[in-house]
Parts: structure tokens; C-alpha cells; sequence
């Protein structure tokens, strides 16, 4: 116990970690070479639930719905940059978006694979029919329980036996049609109001559904952290976060965002109404929030201040999670 204690306290030493950035910075560069992997899209900004974990409640840019004009041209811009399947998924229901179904067509037709996250909500027999037609290539539905009680708790204005019906229309007219997309899957994302239903919640779904995706829950939501991600925010050191090199953020606006955190668009470095997606990340605003972050200063940008990605790279971390 003494020789771990000791051990893992010259880990956090700041010599070490000097040491240990000097090999992860390599990693980094390497990795911001590769390009963009990541692009999510909003379509539009709309929910109907207020989930605990989830920020959304607390949005007050303005409502809006992409023009297809827009969204055609952005499409165009990703593929520029090596990007060829796009999330229709930030802070929305894609299922609310009156266009999600025009959208679909004009993806297909340009050869970008779509996929989104949904709360299967207002998925009705007549929006899976239109579903069909130009599926999308996955689909996650967020379901995060397996009692109808605990599910109101999380996903606040939901009903679990109409996501739940709504989930297994679809995969009954997918297999009618003998579709092989959408590719179907649920997800839990784990946190104290949930955990001792996760069994259950596999045992249901496990020969329904393609996939069943498994979360910790975020920090999305300032007062809601938990079921600890091997974070040490008390570390003295932080080091960039690869995702915003690697990932695009596309708000409803056209405008795109530092990263997934930024639900109120508070931190943008570019807006594709203007902008080509090269030029956003080429663009001075980019720069600073970037040279911040390889200078390991990025809690110096407000929204990365609290956040996970800058505290768990550190060496001592590094050798705990290994």
C-alpha cells in the first residue's frame, strides 16, 4: 500500500509529467495530421425532453431549421474534407425536424452515410414508413431504463412503452420491407438512478436490436457528474483535447461550435454560411482556441475549464487506466 501511495505519487510529480508530454504531444500532432473523423449536424434544435443529463433546458440561442440549401452545401464542404457519413445529432430530435426526411434523400443521393441519435418519441407508424423509404445508416435510440418510473425520472416528459413500442415497429418494418438499414441501436447511459437495471435492460433488448451501446454519464450538465470517469481535476497539469482538432460541431445556424459541450453556441470559430469547413479551422478564431490548448492552457477557454478531456491524459492517469 506505502510503495503504491509512493509510486503513484511520483507520477504526478511535474518533472514526470513534463516528461510524459513530451511523448503525448507527438501523439497529438499525429493525430491532428489524420484530419477530421467526426461531424455531427443539426438539422434542427429542437427537443421535447428535458433529461437530466442533458443541458438542453438551459439553451437560449434561437430555434431554428436549417435550410436544405445549407445543408446541401455543407455536405459538399465535408466531403472536401475527407468526411463521408455525418450525425444528424448536437442538441435535437431529428424526428422533430420537418426537412429530416428530405434530408435523408439528398444524403443518400450524394453518397454520405447518415446516422442520429433519437429518443424514438415521435417516431410514429407514419414516420417510419417515410423512414424507409431513404433510411438513414443507424440509428441510437437513447433509452437509459428499463422501468417505466425510472425512465420519467431521467428522461423527463417520456413515456418508456411508447419509445419502446415506437422501437420495435421499426425493427418489425425493417424486417418486413427486408431492409438492412437502418442498423438499430440503444442506448443506456449509466449513472445512480439506473445502474441496477442495466442487466434487465440487456436481457430485453440483447436479441431485438443490432447493438447496445453502454455510457457513463457526462458532465454535459454542470450539477450532474457521476460514476467517476478516472478524472483528477485537482492535477496541476492539462493537456489538449484531441476531439476539437478531430471533430466538426455544426449548429442549426450553419455556425460551428468548439466542440459538443457548447450547447448555447457560446464558443464558435466559424460559420459555414460564409465559411467553407476548411477555412473555419484555418480561421484565427480556431487558432487561438488551439494554440491554448497545445500550450496546455486550455482551461483558460471557459467551456473547457471544468472539462474531462484536459484532466485525463496525465501521466498518472495514463498508468491507471493501463
Amino acid at each position: 500500500m506505502r510503495f503504491s501511495s509512493l509510486f503513484f505519487g511520483i507520477l504526478k510529480l511535474p518533472l514526470v509529467n513534463e516528461l510524459y508530454w513530451i511523448i503525448y504531444k507527438r501523439k497529438v500532432i499525429k493525430s491532428i495530421k489524420q484530419g477530421l473523423v467526426g461531424f455531427s449536424l443539426e438539422g434542427n434544435n429542437v427537443c421535447n425532453y428535458a433529461c437530466i443529463m442533458c443541458p438542453y433546458k438551459k439553451m437560449t440561442r434561437p430555434k431554428e431549421v436549417m435550410s436544405l440549401e445549407l445543408f446541401e452545401k455543407i455536405l459538399n464542404d465535408a466531403k472536401e474534407v475527407g468526411i463521408t457519413a455525418v450525425n444528424l445529432s448536437v442538441y435535437n430530435d431529428p424526428f422533430l425536424d420537418p426537412l429530416l426526411f428530405k434530408r435523408l434523400e439528398l444524403a443518400n443521393k450524394m453518397g454520405v452515410e447518415t446516422s442520429f441519435y433519437s429518443n424514438a418519441s415521435k417516431m410514429s407508424i407514419e414516420n417510419i414508413n417515410k423512414l424507409l423509404v431513404n433510411p438513414p445508416n443507424k440509428i441510437y435510440f437513447s433509452v437509459d431504463a428499463n422501468e417505466p418510473e425510472t425512465y420519467k425520472k431521467i428522461r423527463v416528459n417520456g413515456n418508456l412503452d411508447i419509445t419502446k413500442t415506437n422501437i420495435l415497429n421499426l425493427i418489425a418494418k425493417r424486417k418486413e420491407l427486408g431492409l438492412l438499414k437502418p442498423r438499430i441501436c440503444v442506448t443506456f447511459s449509466t449513472q445512480k438512478l439506473n445502474q441496477n437495471e442495466l442487466p434487465e435492460f440487456k436481457r430485453f433488448w440483447k436479441d431485438r436490436v443490432d447493438e447496445i451501446l453502454v455510457s457513463i454519464v457526462d458532465d454535459r450538465n454542470d450539477n450532474l457528474v457521476e460514476l467517476s470517469r478516472s478524472v483528477d481535476k485537482s492535477a496541476k497539469f492539462v493537456f489538449p483535447c484531441i476531439r476539437m482538432f478531430k471533430s466538426v460541431q455544426v449548429l442549426s445556424s450553419g455556425k460551428v461550435a468548439l466542440c459538443c459541450m457548447d450547447y448555447d453556441g457560446k464558443h464558435v470559430f466559424g460559420d459555414l454560411k460564409k465559411q467553407s469547413i476548411k477555412e473555419a479551422f484555418n480561421s484565427d478564431v480556431f487558432k487561438s482556441f488551439a494554440k491554448l490548448h497545445m500550450n496546455r492552457e486550455g482551461n483558460k477557454i471557459p467551456i473547457c475549464s471544468n472539462c474531462h478531456e484536459l484532466y485525463r491524459c496525465s501521466s498518472y492517469l495514463w498508468w491507471k487506466n493501463e
